[in-house]
């Protein structure tokens, strides 16, 4: 009797721990932070004012400062390079919408 409960006990013990390592492995992992910082876009000047394409390094930045256009395009300065035909056109070439469509807020 005493062998029986025990593994029993064992059993349930073993589901336990199973079922909670398979809830933390199918856990969402948590979003990265993203500092913004319009200096992250230095690498797509050239493109920006020149019309050439963007470079890879310009389209990882794009994607990582995205959750910032809405900061970007109320600041007049950056705002002007964003909602340029070559914001539009970079923006476009890197797989993202437009400036204006990543923040429904902007003026």
């Amino acid at each position: 009797m005493m062998m029986k409960s025990f593994s029993y006990s064992y059993v349930v013990v073993c589901t336990a721990v199973l079922v909670a390592v398979v809830m933390v492995s199918w856990e969402v992992p948590a979003a990265e932070a993203v500092t913004c910082n319009p200096l992250e876009l230095a690498p797509c000047m050239l493109s920006f004012t020149t019309g050439m394409l963007p470079s890879i390094q310009c389209c990882m930045r794009m994607k990582d400062q995205q959750y910032c256009m809405c900061d970007y395009l109320r600041n007049p300065v950056y705002k002007e390079y964003l909602d340029s035909d070559s914001g539009i056109k970079i923006t476009a070439l890197c797989g993202l919408p437009p400036p204006r469509s990543m923040c429904h807020q902007a003026p």
